[in-house]
């Protein structure tokens, strides 16, 4: 249809999307009669034993993560959920999963427990700051360094959860978001009356507003009626704009080591000092074997015959690869390896079948 109207003069584009997103599907357990390979209701199992056993029968049952469907009587009613857990909190489960291509597990206590606790964290890390706005104060002089890493993280955080948001992964959101939320509430007390813990809880409150907004809005309230800069104190968290980051804050570049394909160190770089290695991936793997034991542990001394650099300022990642073996010595060892994991698979297989 799409194309026949452009081909009308209609419309200027061929496609109504400017990319496919597959969605992938939700699963749950499923419970299999090991006998006959029926399907049981979940209330006919006893999932105390091990392995799970049929209530009546006392027959094994196999429990797998399977595609909810009514014929294996694995579905899960939404309208139960909701009732039980509220809108946003579900929503939140649900969204913090997978990306939205991936096949999502559901299970009741994993996926809707974190959630729980991650709002309760939140909520009480508003509690203080209620709290200690109420008993009036300031930031001592010994706090600058505290306050200086609050903002660097605030700045981090935004940046990289808009990105996240623009490319549809929110999941990748949401867990940034727990992590900032941890850094908040870990943060000294003291730096409570400061505007830069000020500025951190509500970027946390605006960012999270729009995947519940319900518990946003209340945590609004209460946060707004003791902030002390003028643009907290007006208006609804659904009437705020997106943070934004710093006038010229550089976030640091997340750099990621292999070495003959082996993950062997992950940490950050100031921008600057990336840059003023011309983004050169032997300079930066000379200064990294230099700082960090790791990488030169992981090199064994071995003179590097191939290294490459792979930059993306977009998303401040920096991944570098180190190789000191020859591709005919890579192949083999990556032979040696997969022999290794099927002997392992075929051990735990046996072992499983003597059980």
């Amino acid at each position: 249809m799409q194309h026949f109207l452009q081909s009308e003069g209609l419309t200027s584009h061929t496609e109504p999307f400017n990319r496919l997103l597959l969605v992938g599907r939700i699963k749950a357990p499923a419970y299999v009669r090991c006998s006959d390979g029926k399907y049981l209701y979940p209330q006919d199992v006893d999932t105390s034993t091990e392995p799970p056993t049929e209530r009546s029968t006392g027959a094994p049952v196999k429990v797998s993560m399977e595609k909810m469907s009514k014929s294996k009587h694995n579905g899960v009613e939404p309208s139960s959920v909701l009732a039980e857990h509220s809108v946003d909190v579900t929503r939140l489960a649900v969204l913090r999963g997978e990306s939205p291509s991936s096949n999502c597990n559901w299970h009741p206590q994993k996926s809707i427990g974190p959630v729980i606790k991650w709002i309760l964290l939140i909520w009480r890390t508003v509690g203080k700051f209620v709290e200690m706005r109420q008993k009036k104060g300031s930031v001592p002089a010994n706090m600058a360094e505290a306050e200086e890493s609050l903002r660097t993280e605030r700045n981090v955080t935004v940046a990289t959860v808009t990105k996240h948001f623009t490319n549809n992964n929110i999941h990748s959101a949401i867990r940034n978001l727990e992590t900032f939320a941890r850094q908040i509430r870990s943060a000294p007390l003291d730096t409570i009356h400061g505007e830069e813990y000020e500025r951190c809880l509500a970027s946390l409150l605006l960012m999270l507003a729009p995947m519940m907004p319900h518990v946003a809005a209340e945590l609004w309230q209460a946060f707004s009626d003791h902030a002390s800069l003028q643009q907290f104190q007006v208006g609804a968290v659904q009437e705020m704009p997106w943070p934004q980051t710093d006038p010229g804050f550089q976030p640091p570049f997340r750099v990621f080591v292999t070495v003959n394909d082996d993950e062997v160190y992950k940490g950050v770089l100031d921008p600057e000092a990336v840059e003023s290695m011309k983004w050169e991936a032997d300079e930066l793997l000379s200064q990294l074997t230099q700082q960090q034991q790791v990488v030169m542990k992981a090199l064994e001394g071995r003179p590097t015959l191939r290294t490459t650099l792979e930059v993306s300022k977009e998303s401040f990642k920096a991944k570098l690869a180190a190789y000191t073996l020859t591709p005919v010595e890579l192949r083999r060892r990556k032979k040696e390896k997969s022999q290794k994991k099927k002997l392992l698979l075929a051990e735990k297989m046996k072992e499983k079948s003597k059980s």
